[in-house]
This record gives structure tokens, C-alpha cells and sequence, in this order.
């Protein structure tokens, strides 16, 4: 039989039950449980420019009797085209799991070379740390002290390389063909 007052009661009893079921629930959600708050990731800055690496560069190319590297914006444009690819797929290598290598950039950007060469480095934050690491390993250091080489261009993109964010850095050198 349904009357007003037991339809009440059932609405009244769904009420009851619907809040004591959501009170339990909490009652098992432990204390200070929160959402997972959404990644945003701030990369940290880091202590030098294109120039300033440049620069540090050079000094060490006058230290050996060597002449200065003259920046090439090109150059530049290639090394930051790298960087930005090893940051976006965390790869650190002088040729990449596609198989692309520096004669593959430079001959994609019509970069007609007699002389190349590439530096990488990852995780550096302080310039002269990164051109002393390069410095102290011999087949960097033979890149810097190349006396074939006569540009320079730099390329920095900021990544994730084996669970550590950090800046990417691509050192490229270069002597252009004669005209």
C-alpha cells in the first residue's frame, strides 16, 4: 500500500543510508590524502649564455696559440635545432636513435662545410664548470683546440635525461667551404 507518509519514509530512509555510505567512505581515506597536484615543471636557470660559452672557448683557443672561433648564427640555429631534439626525447648522443648525425643536420640546412665537429653536455648549470668538463676530456678538448675549425654556434634547450631534468647543451664547430 503507498501512502504519502511511507513514501516519506523511503525518501527519508535513501537519505540516511546515501549518508552514512559517504561517511564510511571518508572514514577509510586516510588523513592528509590529497589529489595528485599536476606537474609543472620550472626549469632551474643556469649561469652562462651562448656568448659567455663562446667566449670561455676562445680563451682557451688564445691559451694554445690558437685563433678565435667567430659565432655563426647558422651554426647556432643547427646546434639549437639539436639540443631542442635531445631535450624533447631524452636522448643525449652524437647520433640519435633515428640515425641522425652532424653531417645530417648540417647537410638538412645547407650547410656546406670542409671541417665539423660536436660537443655535447647535459646537466651542467655553471659555464665555466661546462667548458672545463669539455676541457678535461681529451676528445672534447681536441674539438676546442682544432685548429681546422673557424666557427662556432651554440644551442641550449632545458629536458628530461635519465629521471633528471636539465639543460642540454650542443658545442658546434665548423669551417664553412670557400665560396
Amino acid at each position: 500500500m503507498y501512502t504519502k507518509n511511507s513514501s516519506l519514509s523511503r525518501l527519508t530512509q535513501r537519505i540516511i543510508h546515501t549518508t552514512i555510505f559517504v561517511l564510511c567512505l571518508f572514514m577509510f581515506i586516510p588523513a592528509g590524502v590529497q589529489a595528485a597536484p599536476s606537474r609543472v615543471v620550472v626549469p632551474p636557470t643556469y649561469d652562462y649564455t651562448p656568448a659567455q660559452v663562446i667566449k670561455l672557448t676562445n680563451n682557451a683557443r688564445v691559451e694554445a696559440n690558437l685563433s678565435k672561433l667567430k659565432s655563426d648564427k647558422k651554426l647556432s640555429y643547427i646546434a639549437q635545432v639539436k639540443a631542442k631534439k635531445m631535450a624533447e626525447t631524452g636522448q643525449f648522443a652524437h647520433v640519435l636513435k633515428d640515425g641522425q648525425t652532424l653531417h645530417d643536420l648540417l647537410v638538412q640546412n645547407q650547410y656546406v662545410y670542409q671541417y665539423a665537429g660536436e660537443n655535447l653536455a647535459v646537466h651542467f648549470f655553471d659555464k665555466r664548470e661546462l667548458v672545463d668538463a669539455w676541457l678535461a676530456s681529451p676528445m672534447h678538448r681536441a674539438n676546442i683546440l682544432n685548429g681546422n675549425f673557424t666557427r662556432i654556434g651554440i644551442g641550449i634547450a632545458y629536458g628530461s635525461y635519465q629521471d633528471y631534468d636539465g639543460w642540454f647543451v650542443v658545442q658546434l664547430f665548423a669551417t664553412p667551404m670557400p665560396r
